[in-house]
């Protein structure tokens, strides 16, 4: 908790690439983004990586490196990319069940990954200790979360439910804070109306690192969302 910030240098992003950023298509900005610097990553021993995307890399002319994934999240559920695993040379997993479906569907190997534990366990205990409030009047918050992807997301049935829900009650301030794919389309229309929806009681976070590092679930008095690879973490609160 107290180890020294490591050294942090920026990858190269082209025009096109700041462009896609701007446009807010930012699936697209991430695969461009590993391309470009192909040439970069070659020359390190090791690249880690907390998403499957970056299995691509090996595609994408990565041959040095040995391509290492440290799972971001400890959820079960199949994503579409599950696949891209296997063109890792070592992934780190978070527990028995997840190591089990991976075998079974022959997307790891012997040798060739080691179960670690759940490394957000770590960063749930670190925000804790120094917990900030973020709301002046002292009431205790609620998150809500949905997820991004439309077959799970109560984004669009929920929100305005539960916006006005907590607009009628005096328990508990909360935290719209939505997976931040959800704003990864739409040249950020959706974000920019979900933030006018922000108030004295209510915060609304459409794209900072709080959303990500476990900050708001660390905190949070109650959940309210899908499915979030940051709920194994809370459910210790």
């Amino acid at each position: 908790m107290h180890a020294p910030a490591p050294p942090l240098r920026l990858l190269y992003r082209s025009w096109k690439t700041r462009l896609l950023k701007t446009a807010k298509r930012l699936d697209q900005e991430r695969l461009r983004v590993l391309r470009e610097n192909i040439g970069e990553l070659n020359q390190y021993d090791v690249v880690v990586a907390t998403e499957y995307t970056a299995g691509i890399l090996k595609e994408m002319g990565l041959t040095r490196p040995r391509l290492v994934l440290l799972m971001h999240g400890a959820g079960d559920r199949y994503v579409n990319d599950d696949h891209l695993v296997r063109d890792f040379d070592l992934a780190l997993l978070p527990g028995p069940k997840v190591e089990a479906y991976f075998l079974q569907n022959g997307i790891i190997r012997p040798g060739h990954y080691n179960v670690v534990g759940y490394p957000k366990f770590d960063v749930f205990e670190a925000i804790r200790h120094e917990e900030q409030p973020l709301f002046p009047n002292g009431k205790p918050f609620a998150l809500y979360n949905p997820h991004y992807q439309r077959n799970l997301t109560s984004y669009s049935a929920c929100m305005r439910t539960v916006l006005q829900g907590f607009r009628n009650q005096t328990l508990y301030n909360l935290v719209v804070a939505p997976h931040i794919k959800i704003f990864h389309k739409g040249f950020g229309v959706k974000a920019h109306l979900l933030e006018r929806q922000a108030s004295q009681d209510i915060l609304v976070d459409t794209g900072s690192p709080a959303m990500l590092d476990m900050t708001y679930t660390s905190l949070a008095a109650l959940y309210i969302g899908d499915v979030s690879s940051q709920v194994e973490g809370s459910k210790n609160r």
